[in-house]
């Protein structure tokens, strides 16, 4: 629930913790002795179990990993401890330009109606609500059902069909979690949202709107071969213009991000304080200029080159290869995906390619948050933006 959120990953973080067996040091040494690693994270759409270990010690790491899953202890110590830290770090965020700016900014994209406005750590009163029966109601609705088991490594069938008996023999009542709509806010007309954060030495900007569903070789990925050039690479137009030419940020940058759920175009940076007003200028301005003309042949060729070189570097290391197959999991995709964009970006044209930038590249649909120091508010107006502060 909204008014309990931050629950998932306090959950996943007490899984991490002591089980029914084990105690947390006594899981911690076991698991150094072997070099092994087991972490669990958190975020919008997944908990994740991470597991590194040498070949020899995969049965024993992976004992220890079905007691983190099925046996977690839940114990009042535990819960509180790890309560104060989720806490401690919210409080925290509150002090951090870039946290403030994309907290704020999430919170424009989605209708307060869904959780995905929320942190996904929670809010200092969403947290303070939760209780220790809370997180064991909500590990007690997670099934091992609805698990994605991805492997990389020399390893067989029969090295992992134990563990794997093992954890489907348990009996379970959870059933699938019902996911947010991520229904999201819709613009008529540019504004910016002001975070005053009274002495910032620079401010952070985010530009966007929620777009589009994740899709591999639709939509979504000629649209993200549309943005390399405007700011998914170093040699980007924005990046180039506001770092490399004006010097007003160490770096800034573009791209689209989404799931099953439709996912925001984004542009973001940390950009001088001074030059508040004018980069926001710039950023307008590339983007009108890109929405209005779009890409050009040149441009297009550099893309087709750079992207299609960077699939050799994308599988070399285990955790990669993992990403890939949890990916080929999550979208029911075809091991084939890549070759399939592969064979689309050869053949994207300049034309094509214009025309999802007129739809997608559109200022007028795109909201603005800016945190930083409040006198940047006036000089933001006087630039002709329309502007309203906001609480963080």
């Amino acid at each position: 629930p909204a008014d309990k959120s931050g629950l998932a990953s306090l959950t996943a973080s007490l899984m991490d913790e002591s089980t029914k067996k084990y105690s947390t040091e006594a899981i911690a040494m076991e698991l150094d002795k072997m070099g092994s690693e087991i972490s669990i994270e958190s975020n919008d759409d997944d908990i994740t179990f991470n597991v590194f270990c040498l070949k020899k010690n995969l049965a024993k790491t992976l004992e220890i990993l079905e007691e983190k899953v099925i046996n977690p202890a839940f114990n009042q110590e535990d819960f509180e401890r790890k309560k104060a830290e989720q806490l401690e770090y919210i409080a925290n965020q509150v002090t951090q330009a870039r946290a403030l700016a994309e907290n704020g900014f999430r919170s424009k994209l989605y209708k307060s109606t869904s959780i995905l406005s929320i942190p996904q750590n929670g809010t200092a009163e969403s947290v303070e609500k939760i209780t220790l029966d809370d997180v064991k109601r909500y590990h007690g609705a997670l099934s091992i059902k609805n698990a994605r088991i991805v492997v990389v490594g020399s390893v067989s069938d029969a090295d992992l069909s134990p563990i794997l008996k093992s954890l489907a023999s348990k009996p379970t009542n959870g059933t699938s979690l019902v996911s947010d709509k991520g229904e999201y806010n819709s613009f008529n007309g540019f504004k910016i949202y002001f975070i005053p954060k009274e002495k910032a030495p620079q401010s952070e900007i985010r530009i966007g709107y929620v777009a589009l569903p994740y899709d591999a070789t639709g939509t979504y990925y000629k649209t993200s071969v549309a943005n390399f050039p405007f700011g998914g690479n170093f040699n980007s137009r924005i990046n180039l213009n506001l770092r490399e030419k004006r010097g007003f940020t160490y770096g800034t940058r573009s791209g689209f991000e989404a799931s099953d759920l439709s996912g925001p175009f984004y542009i973001t940076g940390g950009f001088k304080g001074a030059v508040t007003d004018s980069s926001m200028i710039e950023l307008v301005g590339e983007l009108k200029n890109f929405h209005q003309k779009g890409i050009s042949e040149e441009e297009l060729a550099f893309t087709k080159s750079s992207l299609g070189q960077a699939d050799a570097l994308k599988f070399e290391a285990p955790p990669q290869k993992g990403r890939f197959l949890k990916r080929l999991l999550d979208y029911k995709l075809e091991t084939s995906y890549l070759d399939k964009q592969n064979e689309i970006l050869k053949s994207l044209t300049v034309k094509e390619l214009n025309e999802n930038i007129s739809k997608y590249f559109n200022l007028q649909n795109m909201v603005s948050v800016v945190v930083g120091d409040p006198k940047n508010i006036e000089k933001l107006k006087a630039a002709g933006f329309t502007v309203e502060e906001v609480k963080p």
